[in-house]
Protein backbone atom coordinates (compact mmCIF):
# COMPACT_ATOMS: atom_id res chain seq x y z
CA UNK A 1 0.00 0.00 0.00
CA UNK A 2 1.30 3.44 -0.89
CA UNK A 3 0.08 6.45 1.04
CA UNK A 4 -0.61 9.38 -1.28
CA UNK A 5 -0.19 12.12 1.35
CA UNK A 6 1.30 10.89 4.63
CA UNK A 7 1.24 14.28 6.34
CA UNK A 8 -0.86 14.17 9.52
CA UNK A 9 -4.35 15.65 9.56
CA UNK A 10 -5.11 17.90 12.54
CA UNK A 11 -8.40 16.90 14.17
CA UNK A 12 -8.34 19.23 17.19
CA UNK A 13 -5.85 21.80 18.45
CA UNK A 14 -5.02 21.54 22.15
CA UNK A 15 -2.71 23.38 24.53
CA UNK A 16 -2.98 26.27 26.94
CA UNK A 17 -4.98 28.46 24.56
CA UNK A 18 -6.47 25.60 22.52
CA UNK A 19 -4.45 26.94 19.59
CA UNK A 20 -2.02 24.04 19.41
CA UNK A 21 0.71 25.48 21.64
CA UNK A 22 2.26 27.18 18.62
CA UNK A 23 5.97 27.99 18.73
CA UNK A 24 8.15 29.98 16.35
CA UNK A 25 11.25 28.17 15.09
CA UNK A 26 14.21 29.22 12.96
CA UNK A 27 14.51 27.41 9.61
CA UNK A 28 16.90 27.59 6.66
CA UNK A 29 15.89 30.21 4.09
CA UNK A 30 16.00 27.67 1.24
CA UNK A 31 13.96 25.00 3.04
CA UNK A 32 10.80 23.69 1.37
CA UNK A 33 8.08 22.88 3.93
CA UNK A 34 4.43 21.95 3.45
CA UNK A 35 1.72 22.58 6.01
CA UNK A 36 1.54 19.64 8.49
CA UNK A 37 5.04 18.32 7.75
CA UNK A 38 6.77 17.03 10.87
CA UNK A 39 9.70 19.27 11.81
CA UNK A 40 12.75 18.14 13.81
CA UNK A 41 15.23 20.12 15.88
CA UNK A 42 18.61 20.41 14.22
CA UNK A 43 20.05 22.92 16.69
CA UNK A 44 18.81 25.25 19.41
CA UNK A 45 15.30 26.35 18.32
CA UNK A 46 16.25 25.53 14.71
CA UNK A 47 13.92 23.28 12.74
CA UNK A 48 14.38 21.15 9.64
CA UNK A 49 11.92 18.95 7.78
CA UNK A 50 11.67 15.34 9.03
CA UNK A 51 13.09 13.00 6.43
CA UNK A 52 14.41 9.53 7.22
CA UNK A 53 16.13 9.89 10.58
CA UNK A 54 14.18 7.85 13.13
CA UNK A 55 13.81 8.90 16.76
CA UNK A 56 14.63 12.55 16.06
CA UNK A 57 13.66 15.28 18.51
CA UNK A 58 10.45 16.76 17.10
CA UNK A 59 10.07 20.55 16.76
CA UNK A 60 6.34 20.36 15.92
CA UNK A 61 4.00 20.19 12.94
CA UNK A 62 4.50 22.95 10.37
CA UNK A 63 1.61 25.40 10.61
CA UNK A 64 2.54 27.24 7.44
CA UNK A 65 4.03 26.56 4.02
CA UNK A 66 7.52 27.63 3.05
CA UNK A 67 8.30 27.51 -0.67
CA UNK A 68 12.09 27.87 -0.69
CA UNK A 69 11.76 28.94 -4.33
CA UNK A 70 14.46 31.60 -4.36
CA UNK A 71 11.89 34.24 -3.46
CA UNK A 72 10.90 32.98 -0.01
CA UNK A 73 13.78 34.05 2.21
CA UNK A 74 11.93 33.77 5.52
CA UNK A 75 13.88 32.10 8.29
CA UNK A 76 11.05 31.64 10.80
CA UNK A 77 8.23 29.11 10.82
CA UNK A 78 5.35 28.41 13.21
CA UNK A 79 4.92 24.88 14.54
CA UNK A 80 1.97 23.28 16.37
CA UNK A 81 3.16 21.38 19.46
CA UNK A 82 -0.07 19.86 20.79
CA UNK A 83 -3.09 18.47 18.92
CA UNK A 84 -5.17 15.39 18.24
CA UNK A 85 -4.03 14.22 14.81
CA UNK A 86 -4.57 11.39 12.35
CA UNK A 87 -1.09 10.09 11.49
CA UNK A 88 0.34 7.13 9.57
CA UNK A 89 2.00 4.17 11.28
CA UNK A 90 5.38 2.74 10.46
CA UNK A 91 5.00 -0.76 11.88
CA UNK A 92 2.35 -2.00 14.28
CA UNK A 93 1.13 0.34 17.02
CA UNK A 94 -1.05 -0.49 20.01
CA UNK A 95 -3.45 1.73 21.96
CA UNK A 96 -1.67 3.94 24.48
CA UNK A 97 1.79 3.26 23.08
CA UNK A 98 4.32 6.11 23.30
CA UNK A 99 5.25 7.29 19.80
CA UNK A 100 8.30 8.70 18.02
CA UNK A 101 9.18 9.79 14.48
CA UNK A 102 10.09 6.87 12.21
CA UNK A 103 12.62 6.42 9.41
CA UNK A 104 9.90 7.26 6.85
CA UNK A 105 9.13 10.98 6.36
CA UNK A 106 5.95 12.05 8.20
CA UNK A 107 5.32 8.55 9.62
CA UNK A 108 5.41 7.64 13.31
CA UNK A 109 6.43 4.45 15.08
CA UNK A 110 6.21 2.97 18.54
CA UNK A 111 8.86 4.70 20.64
CA UNK A 112 10.46 1.45 21.78
CA UNK A 113 11.02 0.17 18.22
CA UNK A 114 14.67 -0.29 17.34
CA UNK A 115 16.11 0.67 20.72
CA UNK A 116 19.23 -1.46 20.42
CA UNK A 117 21.85 0.64 22.21
CA UNK A 118 22.06 1.95 25.74
CA UNK A 119 22.50 5.51 24.36
CA UNK A 120 19.20 5.19 22.46
CA UNK A 121 17.48 3.85 25.59
CA UNK A 122 18.75 6.84 27.60
CA UNK A 123 17.49 9.28 24.95
CA UNK A 124 14.11 7.55 25.03
CA UNK A 125 13.97 7.72 28.82
CA UNK A 126 14.57 11.49 28.70
CA UNK A 127 11.31 11.86 26.78
CA UNK A 128 12.90 14.14 24.16
CA UNK A 129 12.01 11.80 21.29
CA UNK A 130 8.45 11.04 22.44
CA UNK A 131 5.90 12.88 20.29
CA UNK A 132 2.76 11.64 22.05
CA UNK A 133 0.73 8.45 22.39
CA UNK A 134 -1.67 6.47 20.25
CA UNK A 135 -5.41 6.60 20.81
CA UNK A 136 -6.02 3.65 18.47
CA UNK A 137 -4.25 0.51 17.30
CA UNK A 138 -2.77 0.48 13.80
CA UNK A 139 -0.89 -1.78 11.45
CA UNK A 140 1.92 -0.72 9.11
CA UNK A 141 0.98 2.23 6.82
CA UNK A 142 -2.47 2.54 8.42
CA UNK A 143 -3.84 5.92 9.46
CA UNK A 144 -4.68 6.17 13.18
CA UNK A 145 -5.57 8.78 15.80
CA UNK A 146 -2.91 10.00 18.22
CA UNK A 147 -2.42 12.67 20.86
CA UNK A 148 0.52 14.69 19.52
CA UNK A 149 2.40 16.56 22.25
CA UNK A 150 6.03 17.57 22.42
CA UNK A 151 8.01 19.34 25.10
CA UNK A 152 5.59 18.08 27.69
Amino acid sequence: MTVADPRPQIVELLGFDEAGGRRRRTIASGAVVSIRDFLVLSDENTAAIHTTTPLSVCAGLADEQKKGDGEDFTTRITAVTEAIIDAYASGAIRVGQPLALSDVANFVQGAVTGQSTSAAAIRLASGAEIIGYSEAAASDQEQFRMHFKIGG
